[in-house]
């Protein structure tokens, strides 16, 4: 019998129409089932989606399911099947998205096998509407997939970075040993954790394989302008700065890093004209203190907007709010 090789962690709240499709997707894949297990984590959804899982495990003996007691957001979940998984890897996959190829696990399984990176990612996906199903665009992938190593300070500048913590084999030994966990009950919860173990694992080794199929899903929880969501990438910004901040980095990595949150920072900014004043106001000022808003960089009014978000906080946002509006009267 083949040793397990994978763990497929899914999150599953709010998907019941999209996970069949994620489901099929693994299922059809054209190695040993007993090399991979699928873990799904229920994480309190109410939409019935237990019985569809249910009905899969009839069928299927290499699926795990697990319900949570409390809901604990996408983090929380990931979390769980990360402690419960057994494979030598680790993938996560959202349960609205898809494995594109019939043939992925088994690429990605001889890679594995002939490089042992710790961490092995795709650097793109494939992205379809939010209707299109599994079966209409599966297919076997034909091409030579070529094999790339760098640096986490030459990913973390290249046009490859990425938060996202899909698309991508993990070594569980490596994520539990280094106490790489989400945070729960937040969302944006990759935004950091990504950074954080791509650090750690020092290298990223790449391939040019396509494989992950993102469906741009009308229920997702970061999609729209929730303040929640706003809430999150705030947070998310403010962990990855705290995460670095003491960390020792080359100086112009660390120049480049500044550079990069500074930007962040007034994006964010920009990102408050979709809320209220008093909304904007209350979560922006947790970057204050942080020590983000007292960063300074090689633009000139980016400082100058850093400085008043500090000092005058509800200046820049009334401003943005202002701006947006006048836009609007002449779009």
């Amino acid at each position: 019998m083949p040793m397990l090789r994978l763990s497929i962690v899914i999150p599953v709240y709010n998907v019941s129409q999209y996970l069949p499709d994620c489901l099929d997707s693994i299922l059809s894949q054209d190695v040993d089932s007993s090399c991979y297990e699928i873990i799904l984590v229920d994480d309190c959804s109410p939409h019935g989606e237990n019985i569809i899982i249910e009905d899969y495990k009839k069928k299927y003996n290499n699926l795990i399911y697990i319900r949570h007691n409390v809901n604990k957001r996408q983090g929380g979940a990931r979390n769980t099947g990360l402690c419960a998984a057994r494979g030598e890897y680790v993938m996560f996959l959202d349960a609205d998205d898809f494995l594109k190829y019939i043939n992925t696990l088994t690429i990605l399984l001889e890679c594995v096998k002939k490089y042992s990176p710790v961490v092995l990612r795709s650097p793109s996906f494939f992205t379809f509407p939010y209707n299109t199903t599994y079966r209409q665009i599966s297919e076997i992938y034909h091409d030579k997939v070529t094999y790339n190593s760098l640096s986490f300070v030459q990913w973390r500048k290249s046009t490859l970075f990425s938060c996202s913590a899909c698309a991508t084999l993990y070594k569980r030994s490596f994520l539990l040993d280094n106490n790489l966990f989400f945070r729960e009950n937040v969302l944006y919860e990759d935004s950091d954790w990504v950074q954080k173990t791509m650090f750690y694992a020092e290298n990223i080794d790449l391939i040019d394989f396509t494989f992950y199929g993102y469906r741009q899903s009308l229920n997702s929880t970061t999609r729209g302008h929730s303040i929640a969501a706003f809430e999150g990438n705030v947070e998310g910004v403010i962990e990855t700065y705290r995460f670095f901040e003491n960390k020792e980095l080359e100086v112009s990595f660390r120049l480049f890093l500044n550079e990069r949150f500074i930007k962040t920072c007034v994006n964010l900014l920009k990102m408050s004209c979709d809320y209220s004043i008093s909304e904007s106001s209350k979560i922006l000022k947790k970057l204050n203190g942080t020590g983000l808003t007292n960063l300074r960089g090689s633009n000139v009014l980016w400082n100058i907007v850093l400085i008043l978000m500090n000092f005058m906080p509800l200046l820049p946002i009334v401003l943005v709010k202002i701006l947006s509006r006048v836009r609007n009267l002449f779009d």
